[in-house]
């Protein structure tokens, strides 16, 4: 798979933001997941966001979004369990997938190094990511009345391989599905004209 990171035309970047808004709403907002129900796509989102995006103020609108989900989740539930003084180690992690695509994106590899490349940026990041937001959740939320070593190492050892590798994967698979779909709007005339 070879991906361009060339300069978008607008439209491009315009339509690949709209992607990046509706996949983390789809996979983030509870009562459209029940409909859609894929793993939250949220941590590969502001990774492709970097990695794809030329404007960094998109950051902000998905950090925005990101935001107004879970304080809409907790006004429309009455549980605000993930809103707590932790939340700017979300924030920070979320900028760090977002560099990590950044940095991603001024590599100049193609075909398997990039692919390569690609999946190992975004497990770092992830891994980056994952840290911040779970080590902070369990040591600055509060609801761990005694937080300790063992019961973190504990948790952190039960959710990470799934967290890091559900980012992997939608980080892979969706410029393959980009790449993909151009490649049948241009052979394939009767796509266009339909």
């Amino acid at each position: 798979m070879t991906t361009t990171r060339t300069r978008s035309e607008p439209l491009s970047q315009n339509m690949i933001v709209l992607a990046l808004v509706l996949l983390m709403a789809a996979t983030r907002i509870s009562w459209i997941h029940t409909f859609i129900p894929l793993p939250g796509a949220s941590t590969a989102v502001f990774f492709l966001c970097g990695a794809y995006v030329r404007s960094s103020r998109v950051f902000i609108l998905l950090a925005l979004e990101a935001i107004a989900i879970d304080l809409s989740y907790g006004f429309t539930t009455g549980d605000f369990w993930c809103i707590s003084p932790s939340y700017p180690f979300l924030l920070v992690g979320y900028a760090c997938l977002w560099g990590g695509g950044r940095w991603f994106a001024k590599r100049s590899e193609s075909g398997l190094q990039q692919v390569l490349l690609l999946a190992g940026i975004a497990l770092a990041a992830s891994t980056v990511h994952f840290t911040l937001s779970n080590g902070g959740f369990y040591w600055f939320s509060g609801r761990y009345p005694e937080p300790n070593w063992s019961e973190y190492v504990a948790r952190y050892a039960q959710y990470f391989g799934g967290y890091v590798t559900t980012t992997v994967l939608y980080v892979l698979a969706l410029p393959g599905l980009v790449v993909g779909a151009s490649y049948l709007w241009r052979r394939l005339p009767m796509l266009r004209n339909a």
